[in-house]
């Protein structure tokens, strides 16, 4: 897990238990080996997401309805708007 502080943290769950634990906290699956904080993300599109880092992660075809239905419901629930 890679934090905000820069700092990394090693653990031991499934990625289905990860997002078990993670549900309702503003977080969305994006690939089988990924999760991201949508508060971080810069930019969305079909081939990944850009976070405010500058570090890009991928998005899966399996994900992709799922990871732009979230995205989009975070962007109005927050009012955020594209120019």
């Amino acid at each position: 897990m890679y934090c905000q502080d820069g700092q990394k943290i090693q653990y031991y769950k499934t990625m289905e238990q990860l997002e078990e634990s993670l549900q309702g906290k503003g977080f969305i699956r994006t690939h089988r080996s990924y999760m991201v904080n949508l508060q971080y993300v810069a930019k969305f599109n079909t081939q990944g997401l850009l976070l405010k880092t500058g570090s890009e992660v991928p998005v899966g075809g399996t994900y992709l309805k799922i990871v732009e239905e979230a995205f989009s419901d975070y962007m109005s629930k927050f009012n955020i708007y594209k120019i």
